[in-house]
């Protein structure tokens, strides 16, 4: 199917022409949008972590915000996904391509549960439904990058001349 190869950087590795700028761009995207998300549930996590240890009221505060932040970034990274699916419903999309899609939407679910159970008053707001709301938020994102690099290392095998 793809006949053309574009050399890269003059080691030898090369990627297919077709669809090369948008699958880059795609890539970038999703790069960033997954990331930030990640990191944001797992600090707010290990923000609810320390509140449990040391009764502070300010780490449940930063932890609601860092959901805050994760829940928009993942709701930047469900349109992208929506699009890209949308765009490319002619190509045969396998499992991994779906379900990647469906760990995102969950963890942006369990993100939105979470900042609602961090809305509450005092300890009942963090211990035990909030710390186990973000770490589930931040394994579902995780899985989610993790079928992305599957799927990415199904699709893109570097070839050695």
């Amino acid at each position: 199917m793809v006949a053309e190869k574009l050399s890269l950087s003059g080691n030898g590795a090369s990627v297919p022409v077709e669809g090369f700028y948008r699958t880059g761009v795609s890539l970038y995207l999703s790069g960033v949008l997954y990331s930030v998300p990640l990191v944001c549930f797992t600090g707010a996590a290990l923000a609810d972590l320390t509140y449990v240890k040391a009764p502070n009221i300010q780490w449940s505060n930063f932890s609601a915000w860092l959901m805050a932040f994760g829940i928009f970034f993942l709701g930047l990274a469900i349109v992208v996904s929506i699009i890209r699916l949308l765009t490319s419903l002619a190509r045969k999309r396998g499992p991994v391509d779906w379900l990647y899609s469906l760990f995102i939407l969950a963890a942006a679910v369990v993100g939105l549960f979470d900042n609602f159970v961090h809305s509450h008053d005092g300890w009942t707001s963090v211990w035990p439904n909030g710390l186990m709301l973000s770490a589930i938020a931040a394994l579902l994102i995780f899985i989610a990058m993790l079928l992305k690099l599957a799927r990415l290392s199904n699709t893109y095998v570097v070839e050695a001349k």
